[in-house]
């Protein structure tokens, strides 16, 4: 006669584990369905091509109208890297190649302003460009000077000149992360991740765009992406400058943790291989911080934030980062993905 076996026991622990996972997956699912997370920071913090990585590392493709934005923009960043040689180092003795450059800058301009498709095609003028960029004394003026370049991609897009000219231009990755233009609306990008939503919303840094941050507020917010670029600590503000640019930073950081009390915010020290080269240059850390006592400087500059929180419960989570480096963005926004999950679930009381 066949006798059936007996099943195993169940151990009450793991059955204890699988009703919480239950609970939390159901929690997830019936609660919040959309997470909003906001970008913020001073201008040229790097905001906007941390919002571009987004899109690339969910896969997400630009529309035929934002590549033809970004192709036009890449083109125009060109024409202001040109302006940067031409005006930033105006006492810089290019002779003739400076004449030459200066011509096709105006043309360039002119033609951007009208809105033609394409920049002028002139070998001489791009092989004059080129030929300044490479001399010894362009070189130790740039080393000498590096406060005049402020615009990170300046150097980027005139080793590519040759190839953004052409007609048949098709922006690179590299290319579209190096783009550069001032936000002035609030852009959005919506991704999932683990059956989870989030849209992240992006708006200008400038003064005289941070009115409209308030706006954003009034949202549902789960979490603040705070972007501050730490390499510009010896740096002045395009819109006042006898302003710090890392004072201005920690002043709107402040100012952030005390209008929004319980909002957890993802600190993100951009920028950090600018910053490294520049410690490494011997540009010194008190020009912005007098009482640098010689620590590591990035530990130094970060603590400088976290220690403007009134509360030491405050929930900030600061990452170093550098928003032209994909592998460590994606690795960066898994752990904010997490902390969000996370503190979500806390707050269920699971």
């Amino acid at each position: 006669m066949a006798c059936c076996a007996a099943a195993p026991p169940v151990d009450p622990v793991l059955k204890q584990q699988k009703a919480t996972n239950d609970q939390i997956d159901a929690e997830l699912s019936k609660t919040r369905k959309v997470y909003c997370l906001i970008m913020l920071g001073t201008g040229e913090s790097g905001k906007s091509t941390l919002f571009k990585q987004l899109k690339i590392v969910n896969d997400l493709k630009f529309t035929e109208e934002e590549n033809t934005l970004l192709k036009e923009t890449i083109r125009k960043n060109l024409v202001m890297a040109y302006h940067f040689v031409l005006k930033d180092l105006k006492d810089f003795p290019a002779g003739e190649a400076a004449k030459t450059i200066y011509d096709y800058v105006i043309t360039s301009s002119e033609r951007l302003r009208q809105g033609l498709e394409g920049l002028p095609v002139d070998t001489p003028q791009i092989a004059a460009v080129r030929e300044l960029c490479n001399t010894s004394a362009f070189k130790e003026a740039f080393e000498a000077r590096p406060d005049l370049w402020r615009y990170d991609g300046a150097s980027y897009f005139l080793r590519n000149a040759e190839r953004i000219v052409k007609d048949d231009f098709i922006p690179s990755k590299e290319d579209v992360l190096r783009a550069r233009k001032k936000t002035t609306a609030v852009s959005e990008v919506s991704f999932s991740s683990q059956g989870i939503l989030f849209n992240v919303c992006d708006i200008g840094g400038q003064r005289s765009e941070r009115r409209k941050w308030y706006t954003l507020f009034m949202r549902d917010v789960t979490a603040i992406l705070f972007v501050t670029a730490i390499s510009e600590y010896d740096e002045s503000l395009g819109e006042d400058s006898m302003t710090n640019r890392m004072h201005e930073s920690l002043n709107v950081f402040k100012a952030l943790l005390q209008q929004t009390k319980d909002t957890p915010i993802m600190l993100f020290l951009n920028k950090r291989d600018l910053f490294d080269e520049k410690i490494k240059r011997g540009v010194d850390l008190k020009v912005c911080f007098p009482n640098f006592n010689g620590d590591d400087p990035r530990t130094y500059v970060k603590n400088q934030f976290l220690a403007l929180s009134e509360s030491a419960k405050r929930a900030i989570f600061p990452h170093f980062t550098c928003a032209l480096d994909t592998d460590n963005i994606r690795t960066v926004m898994q752990n904010v993905q997490a902390i969000c999950i996370g503190s979500m679930v806390k707050a269920s009381g699971l």
